[in-house]
């Protein structure tokens, strides 16, 4: 029993004690694996369960796809799950951009699969989709390769939102709580500023910046706050 990872870590910060914030990188068939629910990591925030159905929580870590697709597979035995449970998930997650089971196919193989191959999904800065998860043996697998996964670990309850930028365009994003922090790709300029790193992390101080996306595609910029 316990985690697998055959995702790799290629980049990481850790702007805060009590956050690292890291990007995994897959290729295709790479993976994270999760057994049992007694393997969730020790040191961060408790899980939290929903208040109708106690098969349903939100997860202490967040992950975000930035590029490429995934596979996410959620499988228990028995009787473990209902159908009530699998459409109480459904209704927190709101994931209308995934392809996901049906709540019929996912009671009769005793399993949910969705997949989810990144486009430009959040044209506002929204709460991320997915935060909720179904008390079971959990994998999520790279479809194809260069498949980059945002990985926040938190030792507080960190809030993530998103925005997708289109090529040449430009977004005001405002300052959400106390502490915010900017997750960007190099293709991007705040205000102006350019990175030579691939990836960057900006501490959000004034009540707001502009983000440019210089790139040829669309890039997810995630905003993580507390």
């Amino acid at each position: 029993m316990g985690i697998f990872i055959t995702f790799a870590p290629i980049w990481s910060i850790r702007p805060e004690e009590d956050i690292d914030i890291i990007v995994l990188q897959g290729e295709k068939g790479a993976a994270l694996i999760r057994e049992t629910m007694e393997d969730m990591p020790e040191g961060y925030p408790d899980i939290v369960y929903d208040t109708e159905s106690s098969k349903v929580f939100r997860r202490p870590n967040k992950l975000s796809l930035i590029q490429g697709e995934v596979k996410g597979t959620i499988s228990w035995t028995g009787d473990d799950i209902q159908a009530s449970d699998i459409e109480r998930f459904k209704a927190l997650n709101k994931n209308s951009v995934f392809t996901e089971s049906t709540t019929s196919e996912a009671i009769a193989n005793k399993e949910y699969v969705f997949t989810y191959k990144y486009g430009a999904d959040y044209p506002i800065l929204y709460n991320q989709r997915g935060r909720w998860s179904l008390a079971g043996k959990a994998t999520m697998e790279s479809m194809i390769d260069n498949t980059w996964l945002l990985c926040t670990r938190t030792m507080t309850d960190y809030n993530n939102m998103a925005i997708d930028i289109p090529a040449g365009e430009t977004r005001t994003i405002t300052k959400q709580q106390t502490t915010d922090y900017l997750f960007f790709h190099h293709s991007c300029s705040v205000d102006g500023e350019t990175i030579d790193e691939e990836f960057a992390v900006k501490k959000l101080i004034s009540d707001s910046i502009n983000i440019t996306n210089n790139g040829e595609v669309p890039r997810r910029v995630v905003l993580i706050s507390k």
